[in-house]
């Protein structure tokens, strides 16, 4: 795969996930948690925008590392 439908790959995930975070944008209900301090929150739209990145990846990527804000390292960093 190119540069270029690497690219576009990678512009459509950031687009999806983003348009999730609008959805949840003006949600009173959603459920915050504390990460690792009182300033660290992550909200439920949080981890299903991390859910959505690391699923889209994996397709499109199937032999690339992963690693999110939510979520540990998947697979290996390649140099």
């Amino acid at each position: 795969m190119d540069f270029t439908e690497r690219l576009t790959h990678a512009v459509a995930i950031a687009q999806a996930a983003g348009q999730l975070q609008r959805d949840g944008y003006a949600r009173r209900d959603l459920t915050i948690d504390i990460k690792s301090g009182p300033k660290d929150l992550v909200t439920e739209v949080d981890h299903a925008c991390d859910a959505l990145i690391r699923q889209a990846l994996s397709t499109a990527f199937p032999d690339e590392g992963i690693i999110t804000e939510e979520t540990y390292q998947t697979g290996q960093l390649q140099d």
